[in-house]
């Protein structure tokens, strides 16, 4: 059987610091509305009021929160990430080699949080394209290989997938 790798977590590596950028950008963008609200005065009017409470509560509200959302979820997704990586160099990493079944695209099913699904020699791995955390996550809209009838080679960890092969049945 001929394999060729089409996503490696050690290969891909943390790729989720755009999530920190963009919150550092957001909480820029709050901390700039905090600094326009000084041309509010409260004790002007209530039109200053509101001015004031908008600008400056509201920016530092925004910029606090998206400065903690950021750094939560980046430190969320590092720290599973390098979990991930230490499970595989201490050979927790299970490996299953077959033809995929049960295949369900993304947003097939309605639901609130839709996942993409499918089964290799009985083991199902689910997994959501909308999640930001370390893995194979790709959806098949979004250029994934995965369909019914595929032959792949899974190495997964926790049901995470941490490497996928795209196999060809060798001709005899």
């Amino acid at each position: 059987m001929n394999c060729s790798t089409f996503y490696d977590l050690a290969e891909h590596g943390f790729g989720q610091w755009w999530l920190l950028i963009l919150a550092l950008g957001l909480a820029a963008l709050g901390a700039l509305l905090f600094g326009v609200g000084k041309v509010f005065s409260h004790k002007q009017s209530i039109l200053g009021w509101i001015g004031y409470l908008t600008f400056r509560v509201g920016g530092a509200g925004f910029a606090v929160g998206w400065l903690i959302f950021g750094v939560l979820q980046t430190y969320q997704g590092y720290v599973l990430y390098r979990d991930l990586l230490h499970a595989q160099e201490a050979g927790r990493q299970k490996h299953i080699e077959g033809v995929i079944t049960n295949f369900s695209p993304y947003g097939s099913r309605p639901s609130p949080d839709p996942k993409e699904s499918f089964a290799v020699d009985g083991i199902t791995f689910v997994y959501s394209p909308s999640e930001i955390l370390p893995g194979f996550n790709q959806a098949q809209g979004e250029g994934s290989p995965i369909h019914n009838g595929a032959l792949v080679r899974v190495g997964y960890v926790d049901g995470t997938i941490v490497r996928l092969e795209i196999c060809q049945a060798n001709a005899q």
